[in-house]
């Protein structure tokens, strides 16, 4: 004779960490945004770009200023290089899921089950 067990118990469901009054939901949480971020590296790179150009204009424009001005500068020009890079690979990131999204809806309004 062989004794059976009883099927497992499903698992207690997840309880937030913070106080709530009964029959209010708990506070959602938000996904993290980097607008600010992203922002504020902008207005710091077109400021530099300004002062840069400024002080190009104002100094009498020689071959030697241009030079101290890219030496004084090179990784602001290597940052502000990659940031202007990234614009067109993230426009064509953007239009392949597009495109995969399109697909996707195609074939979901067409398919029959």
């Amino acid at each position: 004779m062989q004794a059976t067990l009883p099927p497992p118990a499903a698992p207690p469901p997840v309880r937030p960490r913070v106080a709530v009054a009964p029959g209010r939901r708990p506070p959602v949480e938000h996904k993290d945004n980097c607008t600010a971020a992203w922002t504020l590296v902008g207005v710091l790179l077109a400021f530099k770009a300004v002062t840069i150009t400024l002080i190009f204009l104002c100094a009498q424009p020689s071959g030697a200023s241009i030079a101290m001005l890219v030496a004084m500068n090179w990784p602001w020009l290597i940052v502000l290089g990659l940031l202007i890079s990234v614009i067109p690979i993230g426009y064509w990131y953007r239009l392949v899921r597009a495109r995969a999204k399109r697909g996707r809806l195609q074939k979901a309004e067409w398919s029959i089950d």
